[in-house]
């Protein structure tokens, strides 16, 4: 359903539950909960796999954001941003 809605509202970046499991783990993480509890509340049986959510070392500064140029009209974008160009709005 999360694919089927995003795709419909134009994403060109394939969501799905897992996109929002991952997020709710890293934002407990990084508020400071233990990854025996997020571990818990995933329902994993090994801390491993809770380990594979855990996002809060991808993190990237606002500077870095706003360095971030997207190729449109220059050839081929890389996997990640393709498509982002044909809306026009992130130019």
């Amino acid at each position: 359903m999360i694919r089927r809605r995003t795709a419909e509202m134009g994403f060109k970046i394939k969501l799905g539950c897992h996109v929002f499991r991952a997020t709710g783990i890293t934002a407990y993480l990084e508020a400071g909960g233990s990854l025996e509890n997020a571990q818990a509340m995933a329902a994993h049986e090994s801390p491993r796999t809770t380990k594979l959510y855990d996002r809060t070392g991808d993190e990237i500064t606002l500077d870095e954001v706003e360095r971030i140029t997207l190729p449109c009209g220059t050839g081929p974008s890389p996997p990640l941003l393709a498509g982002l160009c044909d809306t026009g709005r992130y130019h």
